[in-house]
């Protein structure tokens, strides 16, 4: 079975896949050059983050299985900006592909990370997120039919506290 990997860097998402020119092809077609690069040294295709909707699309029809990074790549790509009194809000459905992984990202950030569940309202998603956000001195809120999610962010970060 073909395989293929995606992770979240600051450059872009590196998707590593064995050569397939049907891939290739469809990435040509449903990613602008603007927005994506081969890297030859290190054999990986480089997107850029906001394509990733039509990259998973992509990868699910050519390489299926293979798991876009969540939470814990998000998490991974905005690090950098972890400087003295930044905030961060993450905003999910509480599914992420590894809440472990998850977890031990948001464990190494100086910032507080604030979050909101937009999931279905028996998801097991809402607790998760509960957990990332304590666990990063943040708190957590739900945006539901009565409280929208700009609401939601107003919220948890209008405070200020």
């Amino acid at each position: 079975m073909k395989t293929a990997t995606v992770t979240a860097t600051p450059k872009g998402l590196l998707v590593r896949t064995p050569y397939d020119p049907a891939f290739v092809a469809g990435l040509k077609a449903s990613i602008p050059a603007a927005g994506r690069m081969w890297d030859a040294t290190s054999k990986v295709w480089i997107v850029a983050h906001n394509y990733s909707q039509p990259l998973g699309a992509l990868l699910s029809l050519h390489y299926p299985g293979v798991q876009m990074p969540a939470v814990a790549g998000a998490l991974r790509f905005v690090k950098p900006f972890d400087v003295d009194g930044t905030r961060f809000l993450v905003v999910s459905d509480g599914e992420p592909d590894s809440a472990i992984d998850a977890l031990a990202e948001a464990a190494k950030f100086a910032g507080r990370i604030d979050t909101i569940y937009v999931g279905p309202e028996s998801g097991e998603g809402r607790e998760f997120l509960a957990r990332l956000a304590r666990g990063a001195g943040g708190r957590s809120a739900t945006a539901t039919a009565g409280l929208h999610l700009a609401a939601a962010a107003t919220l948890l970060l209008g405070s200020g506290t």
